[in-house]
C-alpha cells in the first residue's frame, strides 16, 4: 500500500510523542463524554471539546515535527467526502452550518491522519476502560433506586420499556449520560479495547467485567450486538487469522441481506422483517423517501430532523435523525458520499483482516464493533459526539496499522 508521509520527523520528537499522545486522545475522548452528560448542556459540552481540541492542537505543535499520514488508497474517497460536504453547505449556508462543519472535519482529520499515529493503544484501552468502569460504579446504585444525589449533582435511573428478552426487575441506567445508550456504546467500545490488548491479570478482568454489566445494565442491544461482534471476531483470528478475510465477508454479507430483508426487498424470515428496532425501520424509510428527492448531492449538514419531518407519519418520531450513520452520510452528502464513505470503512475492515500481526486483528475488531454501531447510531465519524470521536479512532487505529505494516 502506498501512503504519503513526512520521512524527516526526528526521532527524539516521535519518542516525546509516543510518551504522551495516548493522554492527549484520552483528554479530547473524555471531554467529548460531557457533550452528552448531565454535568453540561450540550453547547457547552461542544465548547469543551473545541477547547481541549486546541489544546491538542498546541500541543502538536510544540512538540516539533510530527508524521502526518495519509493512505493513497483513501485519499480520493476522503477528500470525495469533504468536497460533498461543502458543496451542500453552499446550497444552504449558514455561519453556525460552515463553523460546525468546519470543526467537524478538522477533529476528525485530525485524528485519523495526525494525532492517533503515534498512540499506545495497549495504554489508551487500559487508562479508557478504568474511566468508563469508573463511570459504570458510580450509576450502579440506580439499578435498584430510581436516583442518587452526588452533592448538586443528580444521577437518575432511565425509565423505558426494557428490550431485553427476560425482564429481571432492575432499572436501566444511564449514568453520567442523558441516555443509557450513550453509556452503553462507550463501554462496549471499552469492552473490546481491553479484551483485544491487554494482557490478561485479575485487575484486568475486574476491569473488563464492569464494562460488560454497563453495556448490559444500560439496555443497549446495539452496544451488545457491536461488543459480541468485535470480541467474535477476534476470538476467530486468535484460533485461526486466515480464516478472519472469510468470516468477515460471510459476516457483511450477512448484515447486508438482513437489511435488504428488514426493508422486505428479498424474501426472508418474518421476525427478521418484524423485528423491533425501537421505531428505527419508520425513520429508516422516511429517509430513503427524503434521500429519492435528493439522491446525488444530499441536503448538506443540516439538521437531519427537519430534513425528514415531511416524510415521517408517527408523529412520536417527529424532530429525529435517522438513528443510522450510513443514512445519515446519504442524505448529507448523496448516494457520491455515501459510496465514499462506505470506502473508507471497507478498505480498512478488508486490509485488517488479513493475516498480519495482532496489533492489526485488536484493531480490525474495533473497527467491526464501531461498523456495527453505526448501524444503529445518527452519527459519523464527523462529529464531536462520544460516538463520532470513537468511531473516528476506530477507523485511525485500522488505517495506522496498515501503513505501519507497510513502511
Amino acid at each position: 500500500m502506498s501512503y504519503l508521509y513526512d520521512d524527516q520527523t526526528k526521532e527524539s520528537d516521535t519518542s516525546k510523542l509516543n510518551a504522551q499522545a495516548e493522554n492527549v486522545l484520552l483528554c479530547l475522548v473524555l471531554s467529548s463524554f460531557l457533550v452528552n452528560s448531565i454535568f453540561l448542556p450540550k453547547i457547552a459540552g461542544y465548547l469543551l471539546v473545541a477547547g481541549v481540541f486546541g489544546a491538542c492542537l498546541l500541543w502538536l505543535v510544540l512538540t516539533g515535527e510530527i508524521t502526518f499520514m495519509i493512505p493513497k488508497s483513501i485519499m480520493l474517497s476522503y477528500l470525495s467526502i469533504l468536497s460533498l460536504f461543502i458543496f451542500g453547505a453552499g446550497l444552504n449556508p449558514s455561519i453556525r452550518g460552515v463553523a460546525r462543519l468546519g470543526a467537524f472535519v478538522s477533529v476528525t482529520s485530525v485524528i485519523l491522519f495526525l494525532l492517533i499515529l503515534t498512540v499506545d493503544f495497549e495504554i489508551f484501552w487500559r487508562l479508557y476502560g478504568i474511566v468508563t468502569a469508573g463511570i459504570v460504579v458510580v450509576g450502579t446504585p440506580t439499578l435498584f433506586v430510581d436516583q442518587i444525589s452526588l452533592g448538586s449533582v443528580v444521577i437518575s435511573s432511565y425509565t423505558t420499556t426494557p428490550t431485553s428478552p427476560i425482564n429481571i426487575g432492575i432499572n436501566t441506567i444511564q449514568s453520567i449520560f442523558i441516555n443509557p445508550n450513550n453509556l452503553a456504546l462507550v463501554c462496549g467500545f471499552a469492552v473490546v479495547g481491553l479484551v483485544t490488548t491487554q494482557k490478561w491479570s485479575k485487575f484486568i478482568i475486574i476491569v473488563v467485567a464492569i464494562n460488560a454489566v454497563g453495556v448490559f445494565v444500560s439496555d443497549g442491544q446495539a452496544a451488545q450486538l457491536a461488543t459480541i461482534a468485535g470480541i467474535g471476531i477476534f476470538s476467530v483470528g486468535q484460533f485461526n487469522r486466515s480464516l478472519v478475510p472469510l468470516v468477515t465477508t460471510a459476516a457483511l454479507t450477512t448484515i447486508i441481506g438482513g437489511m435488504l430483508i428488514l426493508f422486505k426487498l428479498l424474501p426472508g424470515p418474518e421476525m427478521i422483517s418484524t423485528i423491533s428496532l425501537s421505531g428505527r425501520r419508520h425513520l429508516w424509510r422516511a429517509s430513503v423517501h427524503a434521500l429519492e428527492m435528493r439522491p446525488w448531492v444530499g441536503y448538506g449538514p443540516v439538521n437531519m430532523g427537519t430534513v425528514l419531518e415531511p416524510y415521517i407519519s408517527d408523529p412520536r418520531r417527529l424532530g429525529a435523525g435517522p438513528h443510522n450513520s450510513y443514512i445519515r452520510i446519504a442524505l448529507t452528502s448523496g448516494i457520491f458520499g455515501l459510496l465514499s464513505y462506505l470506502i473508507l470503512h471497507l478498505y480498512a475492515l478488508f486490509q485488517s483482516a488479513k493475516p498480519s500481526d495482532c496489533n492489526t486483528l485488536a484493531s480490525h475488531a474495533v473497527l467491526w464493533s464501531a461498523i456495527i454501531f453505526q448501524l444503529f447510531n445518527g452519527k459519523t465519524i464527523f462529529g464531536i459526539s462520544p460516538s463520532s470521536i470513537l468511531f473516528a479512532v476506530a477507523l485511525g487505529w485500522s488505517l495506522r496499522e496498515l501503513s505501519l505494516t507497510d513502511i
